[in-house]
């Protein structure tokens, strides 16, 4: 086991990168950055030549990676209860969505996010007890899960399992958690 103590004074939502990189929201003050950690160091350290990425976040719920014209970085956050992505090697904000985000539905309290390497980002909205998908651009598709549908609670975490299409959700129902498979045909 290595161990590595963080920077900050909490630590928010964890990613990796590659099977030695990692990524991490680390708040101290009242602002997050994400900060790298080389993994196949003993100990875990910063890597050389990375630059942290300043956020005006006050706290990352989630994060996940995907590729948008390079290495882009998906974050659930509450600083405006919204979803942005920012491009890794500048460190800038490509695009966000908070608000409505379609006719009928807007942001409340994202928490988790995923991607399922096929361009779609799947956001898991807490207090909308809702799942949305997005295009790697920002684009909202659809609402693939709503409250009651499936016996969905209010869904907290999210994860992809690519070798058999299956959308993992973490929810809270009828005052215990839960953790549901879902099976998701072609979208």
């Amino acid at each position: 086991m290595y161990s590595y103590k963080a920077a900050g004074k909490s630590l928010g939502a964890l990613c990796t990168l590659t099977p030695t990189m990692l990524l991490y929201g680390d708040r101290s003050k009242n602002a997050c950055k994400i900060r790298w950690l080389d993994c196949s160091k003993n100990p875990p350290r910063p890597p050389t030549g990375k630059k942290n990425i300043s956020t005006n976040q006050s706290w990352i719920r989630d994060m996940a990676c995907f590729n948008h014209g390079g290495k882009s970085l998906l974050v659930a956050t509450s600083c405006y209860d919204g979803i942005c992505a920012y491009d890794l090697a500048t460190g800038i904000i490509e695009w966000q969505v908070s608000g409505r985000v379609s006719d009928i539905k807007k942001f409340i309290s994202p928490r988790g996010v995923c991607t399922d390497g096929e361009g779609r980002l799947y956001v898991a909205d807490y207090n909308n007890a809702s799942v949305s998908v997005f295009k790697t651009d920002g684009q909202y598709l659809h609402t693939l899960l709503k409250k009651g549908e499936k016996e969905l609670g209010s869904p907290t975490y999210l994860s992809w399992c690519s070798h058999s299409n299956r959308l993992v959700v973490k929810h809270f129902r009828k005052k215990a958690n839960y953790i549901s498979v879902f099976k998701i045909n072609a979208i």
